[in-house]
């Protein structure tokens, strides 16, 4: 894929990914692999300029690590946003 490609007015629009918790909770959430597809993707439209961000639904399992998951997030350069 060439991100560089992508139109200038991209900043218009917004990709949102899910991310169930870390890579083991996710995949067997999801499917073995997704959640590294995932990280991929969001990299991809990162790089692409694209608004980016990510959704996380807090489990039982993932509320342990929260913190952890949150730091996570935070280092995957995604654009800030508040959702109530």
């Amino acid at each position: 894929m060439n991100v560089g490609a992508w139109p200038a007015s991209s900043w218009r629009c917004a990709v949102s990914f899910r991310m169930d918790g870390f890579e083991a909770e996710h995949d067997a959430f999801r499917s073995p692999g997704s959640w590294q597809r995932v990280v991929r993707a969001i990299d991809l439209t990162v790089a692409g300029g694209m608004r980016t961000g990510v959704n996380t639904t807090i489990n039982r399992s993932a509320g342990l690590r929260r913190s952890s998951l949150i730091g996570f997030r935070d280092t995957l350069d995604l654009t800030p946003s508040w959702r109530a």
